[in-house]
């Protein structure tokens, strides 16, 4: 007697559903706690800093002339001093122009320039891991209009952006936040910086070196 064929069941699509359904929901999930609040504690951080700066006194004390003072101190460790300096400045607002100035006064035109450059370079880069490691990246993922249009050229072309607004404002420390805020990479950001930053930061120190040659 011959058995009638035994045919396979057809796949069920319930996995394949269930997957979806699953990724789907982990997708839509809500944001953890720490997700929601990374921003607010950034910004209390950010307020605390500047608060700490005003009350203790470093905003309204910091000029070129306190710098060069307490990096001649420390002698032949004074370069290394001059960028852990410009590293902290830009996290409690001191102008990084400060830092500039006192760089060419210090060390003059070629090495004033390789130093104020690696001081300012080693400070934008911590001021972007500090900040994004806290506050995450939310501006790349912007819902309103209003800024999402802000940000778009940035997003487009995120290096020649980021060279123009450095060529502007150089080293001012909200660029630095808003960059760390944006989903821009840090490629793009230190190039961007490298591009922008050159020729101010150059045309500071050759000019304070010519200036204190001149006077003094």
């Amino acid at each position: 007697m011959t058995l009638p064929p035994t045919s396979t069941p057809p796949s069920t699509p319930a996995t394949s559903e269930g997957a979806t359904t699953e990724t789907s929901a982990a997708s839509t999930s809500p944001p953890s706690l720490f997700s929601r609040l990374r921003l607010p504690i950034l910004f209390v951080i950010l307020i605390g800093l500047y608060y700490y700066a005003r009350s203790s006194g470093i905003l309204d004390r910091a000029n070129p002339d306190q710098i060069r003072d307490i990096v001649q101190q420390w002698g032949a460790y004074g370069a290394v001093l001059f960028i852990v300096l410009f590293t902290v400045g830009q996290l409690l607002y001191v102008p990084g122009i400060f830092f500039v100035i006192a760089a060419g006064i210090i060390y003059g035109g070629t090495l004033g320039f390789i130093i104020g450059f690696i001081g300012a370079i080693t400070a934008i880069t911590v001021s972007f891991f500090a900040v994004r490691l806290i506050g995450g990246s939310p501006l790349g993922s912007a819902k309103k209009p209003f800024i999402a249009k802000m940000l778009q050229g940035l997003h487009d072309r995120p290096i020649r952006n980021i060279a123009i607004m450095r060529l502007v404002v150089s080293t001012a420390p909200w660029l630095n936040y808003i960059l760390a805020l944006s989903s821009v990479k840090y490629r793009q950001y230190i190039i961007g910086s490298v591009l922008g930053m050159t020729l101010p930061i150059a045309t500071t120190i050759y000019f304070t070196d010519w200036l204190v040659i001149r006077m003094f």
